[in-house]
């Protein structure tokens, strides 16, 4: 995540899908995975306000979300936690370190910050890391690692993390993430979905049950959510390949 980036239509559908979770009694906490701008990354990012078409849809999310977008260099990560858009308000809003010790320091710190929280939202600038971007790289910050997910799992925590969709078929692309969680000896071992939100940018939220009674709510939370006005109008669906591959 990215200060630039608060208030537009990707926030929409996530902070949507965060009170569905609410909303269903999980108690949610939020990482933003605060990465700063490279000097490459200069363009046109996060310019998407949310369409008047799909300001229905949760007219007192959209009202808020649209203040801070016209906040213009002021959109923050802190104007998004100001607004108090969920219920329990914890955040970790430290920037993500790229030294590799450093960053190990700044996980667990996160992890104590949000041990109180059923579900854990993890929103990195690009998604789950990939083989091009080495740990201590410049832009080693804008991806979570596995183990991170890992160790929130390990801890009780069910996950939520965002991905940027590559360019890539879907079918092939969620395949190849499948088989990366199902090697983990922790991710390895439970269901998974994933919701996507098709407008403007493809984003995908992989979403990770810690446990039984999480996976009941999370399931009654996105079944929510895709037969209220979000799913109606095609602003998000479930990716129906995706769901329980491992066990």
């Amino acid at each position: 995540m990215q200060d630039r980036y608060a208030g537009d239509i990707g926030d929409y559908g996530k902070f949507a899908l965060l009170r569905a979770m609410e909303a269903q009694g999980l108690t949610v906490g939020v990482n933003w995975y605060l990465s700063k701008t490279l000097p490459s990354e200069i363009h046109d990012d996060g310019k998407y306000r949310i369409p008047t078409q799909y300001e229905n849809l949760d007219p007192e999310l959209s009202a808020t979300l649209n203040r801070i977008f016209d906040l213009r260099e002021a959109r923050s990560v802190q104007a998004l936690e100001q607004a108090r858009l969920l219920a329990s308000n914890l955040f970790v809003n430290d920037a993500v370190p790229k030294e590799v010790d450093q960053r190990t320091a700044w996980h667990r710190a996160a992890l104590a910050r949000l041990a109180d929280c059923d579900i854990v939202f993890l929103d990195p600038d690009n998604g789950l890391n990939v083989k091009s971007v080495k740990p201590g790289s410049q832009k080693s910050p804008k991806y979570v690692w596995l183990h991170e997910v890992s160790d929130y799992v390990a801890s009780g925590k069910s996950v939520i993390v965002y991905n940027h969709r590559p360019r890539k078929k879907a079918v092939v692309y969620l395949a190849e993430y499948a088989a990366r969680f199902s090697a983990d000896p922790v991710l390895g071992r439970k269901h998974f979905s994933v919701m996507t939100f098709p407008r403007r940018s493809i984003r995908d939220y992989f979403i990770i049950p810690a446990s039984r009674t999480h996976e009941e709510r999370i399931s009654q939370a996105m079944q929510s959510l895709l037969d209220g006005p979000f799913g109606s109008l095609g602003f998000c669906f479930l990716q129906p390949s995706f769901q329980g591959f491992a066990e």
